[in-house]
């Protein structure tokens, strides 16, 4: 509050006073961003998380802390803290952890401490990635058997088939053969001998000849 006052024969007297008050800082809008979403790590596996921070505002200034919340547990733990930093367009922030067993696991935030703001990320839950189940390796393999026995039989069975078709068509072909009549003839010439003296080409021949039928049944026509 001010005041205006002014001395007159040593009495001093005020104006109405003017009250003047200090305005916070204007509204500051922070992007934060984690990733990954989620993560599933093995036993003595690194974890890598990542926090963006987009401010509007490139010279305020930024400390980023790194907090756990696990199942069971009262209150968050800061488990890493950035120093302070004069903010850019854009600023990455990465963090690493070991998981070596379940107190190591739970949702792990990236908070943004600013102009007496704190902003809070999206959190990033990591779990403990366990063995595989036998139950499911046994399945996969059975499967994998199953698939590979019926390949086999398919292709048995297709070369099978095929070899079933050539005989049939081979037996089919020797049944016709047999079953048709057979017809041949056979010419034979009988020569004589010229007589002595005789310079005379003979002017005929005995011709004999011997015919061989066998006839096909009667539903197959024969063949001269």
């Amino acid at each position: 509050m001010y005041f205006c006052g002014s001395l007159d024969k040593n009495v001093l007297k005020f104006s109405n006073g003017t009250f003047l008050a200090v305005q916070g800082h204007p509204q500051l809008n922070i992007s934060v961003i984690q990733t990954p979403v989620s993560a599933s790590v093995p036993s003595g596996q690194r974890v890598n998380l990542q926090c963006s921070v987009y401010p509007e505002n490139q010279s305020a200034e930024l400390r980023v802390f790194w907090f756990r919340s696990a199942a069971g547990s009262s209150s968050p733990e800061i488990i890493h803290t950035h120093n302070f930093s004069r903010s850019s367009r854009q600023c990455v922030y990465n963090f690493s952890k070991i998981i070596t067993d379940e107190s190591d696991t739970g949702t792990f935030y990236c908070a943004v401490a600013t102009c007496g703001r704190i902003i809070v990320g999206n959190g990033t839950p990591v779990n403990l990635k366990g063995p595989a189940d036998p139950t499911v390796i046994i399945l996969g393999a059975a499967v994998g058997v199953c698939v590979v026995v019926i390949i086999a039989q398919s292709i048995v069975f297709y070369k099978r088939r095929n070899s079933e078709q050539s005989s049939g068509e081979f037996l089919s072909l020797e049944q016709d053969g047999e079953s048709a009549g057979v017809n041949y003839a056979s010419v034979q010439f009988k020569d004589r001998k010229a007589k002595a003296g005789r310079v005379k080409r003979e002017q005929s021949e005995d011709v004999v000849y011997s015919d061989v039928r066998r006839h096909a049944p009667a539903n197959n026509r024969s063949h001269r």
